[in-house]
């Protein structure tokens, strides 16, 4: 009788794997993937990881290099939060650095063997926070 079940649990194990693998959204998810291969392979390479430390190092030249009108607005321009903030993404992307920040954890917590600490995070989506 085990034998038979044996060959019952493989063949049923044979149809979910073939079932699984004949999926149309697991061969949509190999497309994905190679299509992502090939643009990481065909993706030009960033020029530059650090432009908001290059506009700040500009910024401080610029600032003794004669004040005519395209000097002040070309600073008022890099003085500018959004633009910090843009040059700040970018240099997030060229280095490749899309995991969050976590902050560390405070040291008087970890001597505390009782209490466990837990890091929570929020991801936006277009659904709303609810409370219960």
């Amino acid at each position: 009788m085990s034998g038979t079940a044996f060959h019952t649990d493989r063949e049923e194990d044979y149809r979910f794997l073939q079932s699984m693998l004949m999926e149309k959204k697991l061969h949509l998810l190999f497309k994905i993937h190679e299509q992502l291969k090939r643009f990481e392979k065909r993706s030009p390479i960033h020029v530059q990881e650090h432009a908001a430390g290059l506009a700040s190092d500009l910024t401080k030249v610029l600032k003794y290099q004669g004040w005519k009108d395209e000097v002040k607005e070309l600073i008022a321009l890099f003085n500018k939060p959004h633009f910090k903030r843009l040059l700040c993404v970018h240099d997030a992307v060229a280095q490749k650095n899309f995991e969050p920040a976590l902050p560390p954890v405070p040291e008087d917590v970890l001597e505390e063997e009782e209490e466990s600490v837990k890091n929570v995070s929020l991801v936006k989506t277009k659904e709303p926070l609810l409370s219960l």
